[in-house]
């Protein structure tokens, strides 16, 4: 029976909204933690057939959310958050239904309320840190400015005391039903809230097996539940608002902050807090929840090591002082920031810190790094890409190995980070070994134990990466042996490595790829066979590579699965596919390549002189 939807959920999900929605997932692609070995190849080969065909599912209603897959992301102390990540497909929806709450809510938003990675643009001050640029998806840049907002008007005098306080279990507690009720005021089609009910209920927290109670926010890395999340707290912020004053209060997330004339007025405002959270089911983190004086403030956020760095970043970027000068420099505001470590908000100190360190290429952090990485696993990137910017790349494997001897290595997280970092690097011949042994033990054996299926996915990059046609017979003989065992998203990257290393043996990959009998596997075995059969004519999209500057090389990079997405598509019979491949290579040619890349190009070479 047909399903009569209404012209509003109809406009909702449009073609061209949906891809719209599409591209700028594809985008965000290659800055999130978790990524496809190929970053989704069969959307971007055959975009309109399957955005037409979810449209179709849709408003017929017969699409329906699947379950999707979660991994730690590290905190400290052993404590961990779980990362959702759902199919594709139901990304879309997800994303497309968040967008669209946003943007009819965002008139009601506070000019000092902020969310997100992504849209964090506003700026309070200026961009002062250089360090991130590859990437403004990242926490820091904005936590720079919003800190010296908040810290510089309370030491201007404007208050005497601040307080910062969170949400417990922010994502974990927004109860479904009052959810739908905020949301109502918005205007959404009755259908779209439907399917955002149903969106909730197959990605959120997991409670074991008992029984899920319909409450929870999935935490996902394109920001559609931090939308959402945000707009929930448009009247909390209108509440407080009108208690203190707009020029009184910040709030980043869950995370919030008010200057008061004093102890008496700061303790009002927790009073006013707790109960206007109350209102929404929620509570106050009384654990975080501090009152800070100006001393206190100048500790808690480091503001004269910050000082000291900006000057650092600052004489960098004026190319006036001498590498020795600024290394001198940086040990000397290091002295200086050891003078409060372990203290506030210490951890963006040291991201700060190895990330100029790399800059300048100084061994200032190494002793310490093993230290940092068991108590900061959050910074494990940071840390990683400090060893690749100095070009130690022994001394990286060594650092990994440790953590994971000594039974540190508990959060896949760190584990994936590892990995990741390795796939956009150049090490040396016999550092390549060294980390091709690493990644065939991740596969081979269960090392670390509980790992998770993300870093082994990884490490099948790593062995594509950093191997040659030898390899090819490994990830073979992991797809006939484990391939029943192991996750579709390990299967997916032995598969499109074994093709691109050894094509001459396509046949026996495939034949193997769909005797494995997992669905996401099997579809990228039949587009590899639809693409040596010519079936495919074209490739939809301008563009195969999207490179990323990269500020351990200082320059733009093509990465491990960028590479293997175009080893892939030239299977492809078509002239069409062919030619855009070819005008790759021809442009690849001119950029100033790694000695890994440059690799990776001549084997793509010696492909195309075999095509007629």
């Amino acid at each position: 029976m047909a399903i009569l939807n209404s012209d509003a959920f109809k406009k909702m999900f449009t073609f061209k909204q949906l891809l719209r929605t599409w591209i700028e997932i594809r985008n965000a692609l290659k800055a999130v933690e978790v990524r496809d070995c190929l970053d989704y190849i069969e959307y971007q080969i055959e975009t309109r057939e399957r955005l037409w065909d979810l449209r179709q599912r849709i408003l017929s209603g017969e699409y329906e959310p699947i379950a999707p897959s979660r991994y730690e992301n590290a905190k400290t102390g052993g404590s961990y958050r779980v990362i959702t990540i759902p199919a594709l497909d139901d990304l879309i929806v997800y994303r497309l239904i968040s967008d669209q709450i946003y943007s009819r809510a965002r008139i009601n938003e506070s000019p000092s309320a902020y969310y997100s990675r992504r849209h964090g643009l506003t700026p309070i001050g200026q961009k002062v840190d250089r360090v991130d640029s590859e990437d403004y998806q990242k926490f820091f840049p904005v936590w720079r400015r919003y800190n010296q907002y908040r810290s510089k008007t309370l030491l201007h005098g404007l208050y005497d005391v601040l307080v910062i306080t969170d949400i417990s279990n922010y994502f974990d507690s927004i109860q479904h039903s009052l959810l739908f009720e905020y949301l109502m005021p918005l205007g959404l089609p009755r259908e779209a809230i439907g399917l955002l009910g149903r969106l909730l209920l197959a990605l959120r927290p997991q409670s074991g097996f008992s029984p899920t109670p319909q409450m929870g926010l999935p935490v996902d890395e394109y920001d559609c539940s931090r939308q959402i999340a945000h707009v929930f707290l448009f009247e909390h912020d209108q509440r407080v608002i009108a208690e203190v004053g707009g020029d009184n209060y910040v709030r980043w997330m869950d995370d919030q902050n008010i200057g008061v004339s004093g102890n008496t007025r700061a303790r009002q405002v927790i009073h006013l807090l707790t109960s206007s959270l109350a209102e929404q089911r929620l509570t106050l983190n009384t654990g975080k929840t501090k009152v800070l004086s100006p001393a206190e403030i100048a500790v808690h956020f480091h503001l004269a090591a910050n000082d000291l760095l900006d000057k650092v970043d600052a004489d960098i970027k004026g190319k006036q002082k001498t590498r020795q000068e600024l290394v001198v420099d940086l040990e000397t505001a290091w002295i200086g920031a050891l003078a409060n470590g372990n203290r506030g908000n210490w951890d963006k100190i040291l991201k700060r810190v190895y990330g100029l360190a790399a800059i300048l290429h100084s061994p200032l952090m190494a002793q310490r790094s093993y230290d940092d990485l068991v108590s900061f696993p959050t910074l494990a990137n940071r840390i990683f890409e400090y060893y690749v910017a100095r070009k130690a790349y022994v001394g990286l494997a060594d650092l990994f190995e440790r953590y994971v001897k000594q039974g540190e290595c508990i959060h896949e997280s760190v584990a994936l980070a590892f990995f990741e970092t390795i796939l956009s690097s150049d090490p040396p011949p016999n550092a390549r070994r060294r980390l091709r042994d690493l990644s065939k033990t991740v596969l081979d054996k269960t090392w670390p134990p509980n790992l998770g299926s993300y870093p082994k996915s990884s490490a099948a990059l790593c062995l594509y990466w950093l191997g040659d046609k030898r390899s090819a017979s490994v990830f073979r003989r992991l797809i006939q042996n484990q391939g029943k065992d192991l996750p579709e998203g390990v299967v997916r990257a032995l598969v499109a490595s074994a093709a691109a290393l050894d094509p001459d043996k396509i046949n026996d990959t495939l034949v193997a790829a769909v005797r494995v009998g997992k669905p996401d596997v099997a579809s990228l075995a039949t587009t590899i066979s639809r693409l040596r059969g010519g079936s495919i004519a074209e490739i939809q999209g301008s563009k195969i590579l999207n490179p990323r500057y990269s500020w351990t090389q200082q320059r733009n990079v093509y990465d491990a699965r960028m590479w293997l997405r175009m080893e892939v598509l030239a299977f492809a019979e078509s002239p069409q596919v062919i030619a855009k491949v070819k005008k790759e290579i021809a442009r690849l040619k001119k950029e100033p390549l790694s000695g890994t890349e440059s690799r990776c190009l001549r084997r793509l070479v010696e492909r195309m002189k075999k095509v007629p």
